[in-house]
């Protein structure tokens, strides 16, 4: 899989998984960074079911309560 950045023609490993069912974890493996980046969301979603890359680096994310949530990987569009 292939976290959106601004070279479009860097190839890059990206590991993705849910931790303890209320964070989504995302690693660059070719980043010099140490930690992931964690995504976590409101508790009103319940836990998370299963997520799915699409298009240019978006994440599609589907909770137990029956919400859905897309998220861009591009750290530009992310919000702290």
């Amino acid at each position: 899989m292939t976290m959106k950045t601004e070279e479009r023609n860097k190839k890059q490993t990206t590991i993705c998984g849910i931790f303890n069912q209320k964070t989504l974890l995302i690693h660059d493996m070719s980043e010099d960074r140490t930690a992931p980046l964690e995504l976590m969301f409101e508790s009103k979603y319940g836990k998370i079911v299963d997520y799915q890359f699409f298009g240019d680096g978006y994440i599609l994310i589907g909770f137990s309560e029956g919400y859905y949530c897309h998220v861009s990987t591009h750290v530009k569009e992310m919000k702290d």
